[in-house]
């Protein structure tokens, strides 16, 4: 059986509730879990249909975030048939920019404003898994 990476997306938010929940031992670890889950929902899941529909080739090195990133942020219209690929550009950018939040909840000591990080994260994640579907 083939594992649902958005999955990943309700476990973020139940993460997110834990967080807002009145006597919630860490606030900070549960955002910053959430953030990363957020991200890793979007991540495979953009990388998944890339591979399926546009021809994306996943890359065996450890630069796959990034160059998955970029594939979307560079992705050409079609000049000829009149098409506009704005949508998977911005995939790309809301790529590009949850990356960044994820890395800094997973390892940077200082993260500030987590739960207005984390709706951020949320909300382009949402966005990207309706762009794709």
């Amino acid at each position: 059986m083939t594992f649902v990476w958005r999955d990943y997306q309700n476990i973020a938010k139940h993460l997110n509730s834990v967080a807002l929940a009145p006597g919630c031992v860490n606030v900070e670890a549960a955002h910053r879990s959430s953030v990363s889950r957020h991200y890793y929902a979007m991540y495979h899941t953009a990388s998944n249909y890339a591979v399926a529909k546009l021809g994306y080739v996943l890359p065996s090195t450890n630069i796959r975030h990034k160059s998955l990133k970029d594939f979307y942020l560079n992705y050409p219209d079609d000049k000829v048939r009149g098409i506009s690929y704005k949508f998977l550009r911005d995939v790309g950018a809301d790529l590009r920019s949850c990356l960044s939040l994820r890395v800094k909840a997973d390892y940077h000591s200082s993260f500030n404003k987590a739960g207005r990080l984390n709706s951020q994260v949320a909300m382009r994640v949402e966005r990207v898994l309706v762009l794709i579907s």
